[in-house]
């Protein structure tokens, strides 16, 4: 489906993964928003074939629709990864993938759905590298303030 705010076509967002954590970063996105977060996902799960998880692909993706697609993978060269890929070069879709997910990228990506699909894509690379954090390396530093809640 279309998303739309202000009359603006935004992008749809996929998330794919091993196992439960698509679901996993789905439901918390639910949790932090307070309501669906128009995110899909698909996971492929222990002993599911390649053609299984394809179907799950062909129903959660609006194939349609001319919004752009940014899909995000939790683990680059995976097969959920190389799955999509594979359905996505001949798809006709503008589309973006990166892999190697984390919550903070779940979320610049839900909250930069209305900009062009590849700023949103390169603003998520630097996100997503920027909130990894030695914690140790910054309480040592002084620059933590354990009482501090973002």
């Amino acid at each position: 489906a279309e998303l739309k705010i202000g009359g603006i076509s935004l992008y749809d967002i996929l998330i794919l993964s091993h196992g439960h954590l698509a679901e996993g970063f789905y439901r918390t996105m639910e949790m932090i928003f307070g309501e669906e977060p128009k995110i899909r996902w698909a996971s492929l799960m222990e002993g599911e074939s390649p053609e299984e998880f394809g179907k799950k692909l062909e129903e959660r993706v609006d194939w349609e629709s001319t919004c752009g697609l940014l899909v995000l993978c939790d683990l680059f060269g995976g097969s959920p990864c190389m799955g999509a890929v594979s359905r996505l070069m001949d798809c006709g879709k503008k589309w973006r993938m990166v892999a190697g997910i984390n919550l903070p990228m779940i979320m610049e990506a839900y909250s930069r759905r209305g900009e062009d699909l590849d700023i949103s894509a390169d603003a998520l690379l630097r996100e997503g590298c920027s909130n990894i954090v030695d914690v140790n390396a910054r309480l040592a530093q002084g620059n933590y303030d354990v009482d501090e809640d973002e």
